[in-house]
Parts: structure tokens; sequence; C-alpha cells
């Protein structure tokens, strides 16, 4: 349940894999914007976290609500308030890119017939998906409901590492069932393999440790079991068709 805070704290990093469709010379860019991005953001997340154990004890940490600023009254003095501002753009940043990469998935499930049609209409002069970005905001404040962000990340984190698990585990599946597709970005196995193992395993151990918080992420997962059931299980010539012209 410690890694699921830590590793939240972290995402973000497969944003870019949701907007590939949106990229110039996407077999070039993809791969050099997380060869560049992913190694730098490690590297100022670790020392960040060097520094605030460094000048703060234990203690301090565990009792602060956000040891951010306490590190900045502590070390920055009259420039303090670059912190709250600092933290500020990264959140807005942040948000920028999980409102355009989660809307885009809402905006390519519904073109490709998983979720009801009006989720991939697009504005007709501006061309952005205005039905989706209506929904994610739509979801955000349901999600909102819940008071304590801890839970509400327990919550998330379940579902999430488990369809993480899953995606990374059909790669794996593709590498041996159909060697000879095309692949831009291939990389050793040992990478997926390794992915799949800690996704199961966070996936697993909170099912032991914490079953009710497990089981809330199982009911979100299954909520949606409903809304195709209804929508579009009964009617699958649609989405055959819809899937057709789209690969045409």
């Amino acid at each position: 349940m410690a890694f699921y805070a830590a590793l939240y704290s972290f995402s973000g990093w497969d944003c870019i894999n949701y907007v590939t469709e949106e990229m110039k010379n996407v077999k070039r860019n993809l791969p050099l914007s997380m060869v560049i991005s992913m190694p730098m953001v490690t590297v100022i997340y670790v020392m960040t976290n060097i520094a605030y154990y460094t000048e703060l004890d234990v203690n301090t940490i565990m009792d602060s609500s956000a040891v951010a600023v306490i590190f900045a009254e502590r070390v920055l003095g009259y420039v303090k308030w670059l912190i709250p501002i600092a933290v500020a753009v990264s959140c807005c940043g942040g948000l920028n890119s999980v409102v355009i990469s989660g809307s885009r998935l809402f905006f390519v499930a519904s073109r490709e017939g998983q979720l009801p049609d009006f989720l991939c209409m697009i504005h007709i002069h501006r061309y952005t998906p205005i039905p989706a970005l209506l929904f994610n905001g739509f979801m955000a404040l349901i999600f909102l409901c819940v008071e304590d962000v801890f839970q509400l990340i327990d919550y998330f984190s379940f579902s999430y590492w488990f369809f993480q698990g899953l995606a990374v585990g059909s790669q794996i599946y593709l590498r041996v069932k159909r060697p000879d597709m095309p692949r831009p970005v291939k990389l050793s196995l040992f990478f997926p393999v390794v992915y799949c193992i800690c996704s199961v395993l966070l996936v697993a151990v909170p099912l032991y440790s914490d079953l009710l918080d497990s089981l809330v992420g199982v009911a979100v997962v299954l909520s949606g079991a409903p809304v195709y059931y209804l929508c579009l299980h009964f009617s699958p010539e649609k989405t055959t068709s819809i899937s057709s012209e789209i690969l045409r």
C-alpha cells in the first residue's frame, strides 16, 4: 500500500502513449521523448527527496501535510514563496497531460465501439473532442466525492496496475504469437516480464493486506460492465462496422 502512494507520485509517464496519433514522426519522437523525460524526472525527484531527508527529520516529515513548504521555510528564507508557486505550476502541467490523455482514451474507445458513440464526437471547427473532455471532467468530480486522497489513490491504483499489467502482458503475448509483426520500437522481453511480475504483486498483495479498499477497486472496475452490456454488447454489428471503417 505504501508503494501505491509512491508510484502515484511518479505516474504520468504513460500519458504520452495515449497521444501517439497526434504526434509528428512518432517512430522517432515517441522513444526520444521517453529517453529524455523519464530519466530527467527521476533524477529531479530523487534529488528532491534527498534534500528533504537531509534537512528534515523523520517526525517532521511524517507530521507534515506539505513537506515542500516546511523545507522552503527552513532553507529558502525570504524566497520560500517560490515553492508553492512551483508546486502549482507542476500540478497544472500534470493535470494538462492527464486531461488530454484521459479524454483521448474515452474518445478512442468510443471510436472503436467500446463506449457510446457520442464520446467520439468532435467540435466542427476546432476538432477537439468536447464530449470526451466533459465526460472526463464529470468522472473527476465523482471521484472528488472521496474526501481522503490517499484512500482514493488506493482505489485508483488497484485497477490502474491491474490494467497496466494486462496491457504490458499483451505485448509479451504478441511477441510470442506474432513475432513477425512490425515493431518500430522494440525492447528486450526482460522489461515487460519484470513489469508484469511487479504488477501482479501490486494487485495481489493488497487483496491480502487491505481487502476492503481492494474490493472497492474491483467494484469500480466492474461498474463499467453494465454500461458495456446495455449500450454496446447487444449491437455487435455496429461495433464491427466501426472497427472495419477505422482499419480502412
